[in-house]
């Protein structure tokens, strides 16, 4: 298996050329081209199957390396069983006066491949309709202070 390809996929492919029977199956977490593009428009087709983690990554795969689909499986990433909806803290409800509202949370990190600035934007969108919208958002980043000026209603964003 081939974490981030674009970075080691010429050294796997003259791997393969000594191992024939290995099966080398590339893994995509996002897509963010690199220098060397022309390397990676040739290996990409080499590889017995790709996965990634998102249809959105699986489309610009395909369109910039003119990989078949049927090369390409999507698996998402996973959310372990404990991150599920749960009654609400009576404290923090009061604390944060949250009581009537519908919290969603982004945790992570704040940096572009995240894309935290896209989310405020349609959380703007989301509150034009319902006002009962808090996001709250838990990490920390580079962005962070990017995000912090982005937001025009502060009552519906947390820190």
């Amino acid at each position: 298996r081939l974490h981030q390809p674009q970075f080691l996929g010429l050294l796997a492919l003259i791997f393969k050329l000594f191992h024939k029977n290995v099966k080398i199956v590339a893994t995509y977490h996002q897509f963010r081209e690199t220098k060397f593009m022309f390397i990676s428009k040739i290996i990409n087709n080499y590889w017995d199957h790709i996965i990634c983690d998102s249809e959105n990554v699986k489309k610009k795969i395909i369109y910039t390396y003119n990989v078949k689909p049927d090369n390409i499986t999507v698996v998402h990433n996973g959310v372990p069983a404990y991150l599920k909806p749960q009654k609400k803290d009576k404290i923090l409800v009061k604390k944060l006066g949250i009581n009537n509202k519908t919290i969603l949370l982004f945790m992570g990190l704040f940096i572009a491949r995240k894309n935290p600035l896209f989310l405020i934007e349609v959380v703007k969108k989301i509150v034009e309709k319902n006002k009962n919208i808090l996001l709250i958002f838990w990490g920390q980043g580079p962005q962070k202070w990017e995000m912090i000026r982005k937001i025009k209603i502060p009552c519906h964003f947390v820190f």
